[in-house]
């Protein structure tokens, strides 16, 4: 099933519609092996993520969504409860927010991350910005001694200085565990890096 709402595009299995309340419901469904499929899939003015439940208010433009993966650039964030807040021209929240409870931030495009930032809360303003609460450094779905009070971690586009974020782990018997791919970025200029 589809809905298509002004700039909104909801993909799912199944789509229950409440136009009463202004409401969606949206979830996958079973296929002949019991296995759940055709979860549903928001895009919205650019944002797109997946979900295994979604329930869209079209009127506060408000969703809340359960085990969603949402993609910024090359990062992945992973929340367990979410809420979507799309932002309002003129008013005091001009930007989308996406609010993540038991989520992980992360490079890797696993289904379960090999390592990222685990955090009880996050919030991510798309194309701008990701905010994490008290937070620790997880590798390999262990938490780490690495813990961190809060984070700001800037999503910008172009060619920007900073920390190269690991795209992989690796577990060698002689060596032990380690991640690869890891450095610091210094573009010179347009041309030159």
């Amino acid at each position: 099933a589809y809905v298509n709402y002004t700039s909104i595009r909801l993909n799912a299995g199944y789509i229950r519609l409440e136009l009463d309340k202004d409401l969606a419901f949206a979830e996958g469904i079973p296929d002949s092996t019991g296995r759940i499929h055709q979860f549903p899939l928001f895009q919205d003015d650019g944002q797109e993520f997946e979900a295994r439940l979604m329930k869209y208010n079209f009127k506060t433009k408000k969703a809340y969504v359960e085990n969603v993966v949402s993609t910024q650039n090359d990062l992945y964030l992973r929340g367990t409860r979410t809420k979507y807040i799309k932002g309002e021209e003129n008013t005091d929240h001009p930007h989308d927010q996406i609010l993540n409870e038991q989520a992980i931030f992360t490079t890797c495009d696993a289904v379960t991350p090999h390592f990222g930032i685990r955090s009880r809360k996050q919030k991510l303003m798309p194309d701008r910005l990701v905010v994490v609460g008290p937070s620790n450094v997880e590798v390999g779905g262990v938490p780490t001694p690495l813990w961190l009070p809060f984070g700001f971690f800037p999503l910008t586009k172009g060619k920007r200085a900073g920390i190269i974020f690991p795209r992989d782990w690796e577990n060698s018997p002689r060596l032990g565990l380690g991640l690869r791919g890891v450095g610091y970025y210094f573009p010179i200029s347009d041309y030159v890096d």
